[in-house]
């Protein structure tokens, strides 16, 4: 009997570590992947991130605003185009409303060793006439010198 008591034994000791290295091995696979679960969540929020610094360089080619259609504006169909070269878009809009000039613009970006947002040249060009319609004007930004 005593060779069937150690026979038992040794079988009760192989099944105690089996036991235990499938409950170290389940608490590795948890830790595991709770870590690629923050590893996906950190990816996530790089791509995000330079998702939007990506919208932040290269904004859409052609963005249109135009003024409020509850009051049809128009224009004396006296006057030329100013010229608005090195101003911000805020600025340019500032003085062709100071010059009582109805306006739809929109923005095109371009390369330029002028400051960045600002603009570059306009179409159609300064002292071209304006009629008497709304001034349907594209203003052309830098985006800014090298580096």
């Amino acid at each position: 009997m005593d060779n069937n008591d150690t026979n038992t034994k040794l079988l009760i000791a192989i099944g105690v570590v089996l036991f235990l290295m499938i409950i170290a091995c389940s608490v590795l696979i948890i830790h595991l992947n709770k870590d690629d679960k923050q590893d996906v969540k950190t990816q996530e929020k790089r791509d995000s991130d330079k998702k939007e610094e990506k919208k932040k360089e290269e904004p859409k080619k052609e963005e249109k605003k135009e003024e409020p259609k509850d009051k049809e504006k128009r224009n004396t169909g006296e006057g030329k185009v100013p010229d608005l070269t090195g101003l911000t878009v805020e600025e340019a809009v500032e003085v062709l409303n100071g010059a009582h000039i109805s306006s739809k613009y929109s923005l095109k970006r371009i390369d330029s060793d002028k400051p960045k947002d600002t603009i570059v040249k306009t179409e159609p060009e300064a002292g071209a006439e304006i009629g008497e319609e709304a001034l349907e004007i594209t203003f052309y930004l830098s985006r800014g010198p090298k580096e």
